[in-house]
């Protein structure tokens, strides 16, 4: 699959994950869940830390983006390229690496 983003950007994606793209991104997700005991007297705490949703959408970027090509120019995926994207160009993105994250 190909997304064409602005400015003469082409990105390539996987067609599809491979079990081990889905357990780094599963891994990243419940890294953020923290839970804490106590069921006979309640307290059954439970804390999320919400960095790990982007952390987890960077692992899907980078196992999914294959290649980048502006112009003639063919590179390789960094959280800097995608950080410095308009929110047009990274929401498609994202958009389309998720509609892959999801395929079963």
């Amino acid at each position: 699959m190909e997304v064409k983003l602005q400015n003469d950007v082409m990105v390539t994606l996987k067609d599809s994950l491979t079990w081990g793209d889905a357990q780094k991104i599963q891994n990243s997700l419940m890294s953020g869940a923290k839970m804490n005991g106590k069921v006979g007297d309640k307290d059954l705490g439970f804390n999320f830390d919400a960095t790990a949703m982007l952390e987890s959408k960077y692992i899907a970027l980078e196992c999914i983006i294959k290649e980048i090509k502006e112009g003639e120019k063919i590179f390789s995926f960094s959280r800097e390229w995608m950080d410095n994207l308009s929110i047009t160009d990274g929401n498609k993105l994202v958009e389309a690496v998720d509609e892959i994250s999801k395929k079963k």
